[in-house]
């Protein structure tokens, strides 16, 4: 296993899914994003880690992810939502869970492809036209 991990590290792949006799383990590097600050730097200065997706002034328009686990969209660009629209599922622990669009709108943009891993708060979908 620790060999297995340590490939892993080094692998250019973030997220691995290994399954074997009906159970599976999914696996995810943590963010590579490292600041150094040295004491008397203006923390002005530091790069934010870039939020998944793209950036919205206005955020209203965004869909979040409510819990972390791997995203499977149901919606494509220009289909229309209503606020309790099953717009996706998330897999977690091998449950899948409906996510409710919770605003109404028409589809601009999906910010993540079938199959990726999210977190909570990630973008997802990127609306206009919201009622």
């Amino acid at each position: 296993m620790e060999t297995f991990l340590r490939d892993f590290s080094l692998s250019r792949y973030d997220t691995v899914t290994v399954s074997s006799e009906g159970a599976e383990v999914f696996l995810r590097k943590k963010s590579s994003f490292v600041a150094k600050v040295n004491a008397s730097e203006n923390l002005s200065n530091v790069p934010e880690k870039a939020n998944s997706g793209t950036e919205s002034s206005n955020d209203s328009s965004m869909i979040k992810a409510s819990r972390v686990g791997l995203f499977y969209p149901k919606v494509k660009v220009g289909d229309t939502l209503e606020e309790n629209f099953v717009f996706g599922q998330i897999r977690a622990m091998n449950i899948m869970h409906e996510l409710k669009a919770g605003k109404s709108g028409v589809v601009r943009k999906i910010l993540v492809s079938s199959g990726d891993a999210v977190e909570y708060g990630d973008l997802l979908l990127e609306l206009e036209g919201q009622a």
